[in-house]
C-alpha cells in the first residue's frame, strides 16, 4: 500500500474469484479486487483515495498465509501481462486494470511503448483520467494518449516518450519523465538520443543545459550507465565551465562539446587547472610585491586580525547565549508540554502537543523536525501529523494568522498535490484561507 496505508489481512474469496484487502489507516476499511477474468474491477469505499496494491513485490512482506491468498489471486492474470507489470511498482493495479480493459490494444501497446501506458494508468491514479476515459484511449491514437497525459503534448513528444526506459519504474522515474515532458530546453537535446535512461535524469534536473554537452548525453542514453559516472561527468563540466569563465575562455561550451568521453572532460579540466594555478601564481606573486611597496601592511594586516579574532568571539558568545535560550525553552517544552494548538486537528490532522511526541515524529518520519521545539515552544509555529492522504509533517506558522510553513512526506520528499489540496481546504474550513 501506499501513503499510511499497510495490508492487515488478504484472503482469497473462492466463490466469486476475489481478493479480499483488509487496511488500516485513518480508518478502517475492506476492499475487493476482483480476478482477471471478472474484469479486474475494485470495489468498496474508495473515498479516501485509490489503493495502489504492488502485486507481486509485496510478496516479500507478507506471512504465508497472505502469500496463498496473493499467488491465488495473481494465478488469474495471464503470464504476458505478469512479465509486464513487474516492472510497474508505482500504479501498478491502474497498469493492470487498463491491460484488461484495453484488451489486445493495449498489450500491443504496451509490448511497443510501456513508458506510455504507465503514464496513462499514473494520471489514473491521480485521478487525473477516468479509468473508462483511459481504457478507450489504448484503443485510439497514440498522440491522444500523450495529451492526455500532459495537455500541450505533440508528436515529438510521443517520439521522445518511445526512447524512455527504466529498468524499474517507480514514482522518482514518474517525476523524472514528466520533468522531460515539460522542460524545452531537456526535449531540444535528448531528440538525437537512442534511448533516455529515466532514473539517471534525475541527477541533472536542476541543470538541463548540461545536456547540450555529449559526455551527458552519452551518459543518460546508456542503459549500463550509473550514477557515479553521471555525477563525475556534471562535476567535471561545471567545473570546466567555471574555470573557462575565470580563465577568460570565451568559447567553454564549444570546447566541451568536442569531448566526447569523461575522459576527455577529465583531461580538459585538468589542462584548466594548471592554466588557473599558474594564474593565480602570477596574481600572488603581484601582491606580494605590493605588500613589500606598503611599510606599514604588516600592522594593518595584525589589526585586521585583531578585529576578526574580537568579532569571532563576540559570535562565539552570541552563539552560547542562543544555546543556553535554546536549552531552556526546551526543557521548558519538555515538562509543561506546547501551547494549546492554533487549530483544532480532526481524524486525519492531529497536532503536536509535546516534545516527546514531536521527537518522535522526527524519527518515524525521518526528519528534523524535533529541533523545531523553540520555534513551538516560542509561539512562532506548530507541528500537526497529516495521516491522509499521504502521511507528511505540517508546519503551520503563527507570524501572521496561520499558514502553511514546510510540509514533508517521509524523508523530506515533497507531498502529493492531494495532500496538499487536502491541508489547504483544513485551513479553509477553519477561517484561514490560502
Amino acid at each position: 500500500m501506499t501513503g499510511s496505508k499497510q495490508i492487515k489481512r488478504l484472503s482469497f474469496d473462492g466463490e466469486t474469484g476475489s481478493l479480499l484487502v483488509e487496511i488500516y489507516g485513518p480508518g478502517r476499511k475492506v476492499y475487493r479486487l476482483d480476478s482477471w477474468e471478472a474484469g479486474l474491477r475494485l470495489h468498496g469505499d474508495t473515498g479516501s483515495g485509490p489503493v495502489n496494491l504492488v502485486l507481486f513485490l509485496s510478496k516479500l512482506r507478507l506471512g504465508e498465509t497472505d502469500v496463498q491468498a496473493l499467488d491465488a489471486f495473481a494465478s488469474s492474470i495471464p503470464e504476458e501481462v505478469v512479465r509486464l507489470a513487474l516492472s510497474f511498482p508505482h500504479a501498478q493495479l491502474q497498469m493492470l486494470q487498463l491491460l484488461r480493459g484495453g484488451g489486445e490494444s493495449a498489450l500491443e501497446l504496451a509490448r511497443d511503448i510501456p513508458v506510455l501506458v504507465w503514464l496513462l494508468a499514473s494520471a489514473v491514479l491521480g485521478k487525473g483520467v477516468g479509468l473508462s476515459a483511459a481504457i478507450s484511449l489504448t484503443r485510439g491514437k497514440r498522440l491522444e494518449i500523450v495529451r492526455a497525459v500532459y495537455p500541450e503534448g505533440a508528436t515529438g513528444h510521443l517520439k521522445l516518450i518511445k526512447r524512455m526506459w527504466a529498468p524499474e519504474y517507480t514514482a522518482e522515474v514518474l517525476r523524472a519523465a514528466y520533468w522531460v515532458l515539460r522542460n524545452e530546453t531537456a526535449q531540444r537535446h535528448l531528440r538525437h538520443c537512442s534511448l533516455v535512461v529515466l532514473p539517471l535524469l534525475a541527477e541533472i534536473a536542476n541543470a538541463p543545459d548540461l545536456l547540450a554537452f555529449p559526455v551527458i548525453l552519452r551518459e543518460v542514453s546508456d542503459e549500463l550507465g550509473s550514477r557515479y559516472r553521471l555525477k563525475a561527468a556534471r562535476a567535471m563540466c561545471e567545473t570546466c565551465l567555471r574555470l573557462g569563465e575565470e580563465g577568460g575562455v570565451s568559447n567553454v561550451g564549444h570546447i566541451l562539446r568536442n569531448c566526447k568521453s569523461l575522459e576527455e572532460v577529465t583531461s580538459l579540466s585538468n589542462r584548466w587547472h594548471l592554466r588557473y594555478n599558474r594564474k593565480l601564481i602570477e596574481e600572488t606573486a603581484t601582491l606580494n610585491r605590493e605588500k613589500e611597496a606598503v611599510a606599514d601592511f604588516g600592522q594593518v594586516m595584525r589589526a585586521e586580525m585583531r578585529r576578526r579574532a574580537q568579532l569571532q568571539r563576540e559570535r562565539v558568545a552570541a552563539m552560547a547565549i542562543r544555546r543556553r535560550e535554546r536549552a531552556k525553552n526546551t526543557r521548558a517544552a519538555m515538562q509543561f508540554g506546547f501551547p494549546i494548538p492554533p487549530i483544532p486537528g480532526n481524524e486525519y490532522i492531529v497536532p503536536i502537543t509535546t516534545y516527546a511526541k514531536l521527537v518522535r515524529e522526527g524519527e518515524t518520519m525521518h526528519n528534523c523536525v524535533a529541533t523545531y521545539v523553540n520555534k513551538v515552544a516560542n509561539g512562532d509555529s506548530y507541528i500537526y501529523q497529516v495521516f491522509y492522504p499521504q502521511r507528511c509533517t505540517l508546519e503551520i506558522l503563527l507570524d501572521s494568522g496561520c499558514s502553511v510553513g514546510e510540509m514533508k512526506a517521509p524523508a523530506n520528499k515533497a507531498p502529493s498535490k492531494a495532500a496538499k489540496a487536502y491541508v489547504k481546504k483544513w485551513l479553509r474550513l477553519n477561517g484561514y484561507p490560502q
